[in-house]
């Protein structure tokens, strides 16, 4: 093989080194608190820190689309009193996750009743063998205050990056 090709081959395996590095690292904003919650609305924190895997997740509240979940990123929201109800589903990925990811993937619920003017941490990390389920649970401000700090700003549905 020539040095020519050689070069050509290793340079189209580093542009898609870094095309997919580059898809899948945040750049948003480290992690700020909202400081003006609306009277008769709570905020939630919904984060995913470092679980060492590379799934997103597409994330619902309310049956209503909210984002896209990736490793090390956050997005707080604002919810009226009440039921709500957020659930997961592994964000298909052609070329990096198989098609049977699909079919194997499981989706997560979690339930919980907020009150106006409160703050919710809702940690998300995934499953410990390949990643394919999320782990939705409501943890303690204080923790999830520490745990979401090294998280990045996720764009909300609708919104580009």
């Amino acid at each position: 093989m020539s040095h020519m090709k050689k070069i050509q081959q290793l340079s189209l395996v580093f542009a898609l080194g870094i095309f997919y590095t580059g898809c899948s690292s945040l750049s948003g904003p480290l992690f700020k608190p909202v400081t003006d919650i609306p009277r008769d609305q709570s905020v939630i924190y919904l984060y995913r820190p470092d679980d060492g895997k590379n799934t997103e997740f597409t994330i619902k509240c309310n049956e209503k689309e909210i984002c896209v979940l990736e490793n090390t990123g956050y997005l707080p929201f604002f919810i009226g009193e009440g039921k709500v109800e957020i659930s997961s589903l592994v964000r298909f990925k052609l070329f990096v996750v198989g098609i049977l990811d699909l079919a194997i993937a499981q989706s997560t619920e979690f339930v919980f009743k907020a009150e106006p003017g409160k703050a919710y941490y809702i940690e998300c990390v995934a499953d410990e063998s390949e990643g394919k389920k999320l782990s939705i649970n409501l943890v303690p401000d204080n923790y999830g205050f520490i745990r979401i700090k090294e998280c990045r700003l996720l764009p909300a549905r609708g919104e580009s990056r």
